[in-house]
């Protein structure tokens, strides 16, 4: 920020130095590369098909960073629908809390899913990696021992089971699948699972922070 303001500090000296209120030509070329590459951004985003990350099956999608602002909207819309079929039919229990082992894209998952549907988002793990959902937790419903909650794990942030959930829940099934495509291919899927049994022996719950004010 700074330095950007004795850019700007320069440039209008060299302009007055010139007898001009033009910008330097330099400033133009270059406020046009950033529009030129803000509209590329713009239409890989909502364009391109398919990925330009990974396409090996676990992690299709990995280190695509456009998907990051694509098929949210309409991946929460089917989830939502479907929660509530499997509720009403009784496949799952009724309002199932959200899980995450990590900020991001936890965070995501919040935004677009939990908040609409009026679901608690809860971390579960390391201090490390779920950051500022430690504290979050303190003023969200507590995920209580033996209780059940949903996860979501889209394809570009891939998980191992073993290590991000298994040690923290006597059991998980895998409920659903959706495939998220973008201009007629398939960008990546979001894995929904039912996490059973909580033992409420992670870092964020035993520590100082995951602890409620008695």
């Amino acid at each position: 920020m700074v330095l950007g303001f004795l850019a700007a500090a320069y440039l209008d000296e060299k302009s007055m130095q010139a007898g001009t209120d033009q910008p330097p030509r330099i400033l133009t070329i270059t406020l046009r590369v950033m529009a030129g590459l803000l509209l590329l951004t713009i239409l890989a985003v909502k364009f391109y098909p398919g990925t330009i990350g990974s396409h090996v099956k676990n992690r299709f999608g990995e280190d695509d960073i456009t998907l990051d602002l694509n098929g949210w909207g309409n991946f929460s819309e089917e989830f939502r629908s479907w929660v509530h079929a499997e509720e009403k039919a009784g496949r799952i229990p009724a309002n199932l809390p959200l899980v995450t082992h990590k900020w991001f894209p936890g965070a995501h998952v919040d935004y677009y899913v939990a908040m609409p549907m009026t679901r608690p988002m809860i971390g579960v793990g390391l201090l490390r990696d779920l950051h500022q959902y430690a504290w979050l937790n303190g003023i969200r419903p507590e995920l209580k021992p033996g209780e059940s909650a949903l996860c979501i794990v889209p394809s570009n942030y891939p998980v191992i089971l073993d290590e991000c959930y298994y040690r923290y829940f006597t059991s998980i099934d895998q409920l659903k699948v959706f495939y998220s495509y973008r201009s007629g291919r398939m960008a990546r899927y979001f894995t929904v699972y039912q996490l059973n049994g909580y033992k409420a022996n992670d870092e964020v719950h035993q520590g100082v922070l995951g602890r409620r004010s008695k």
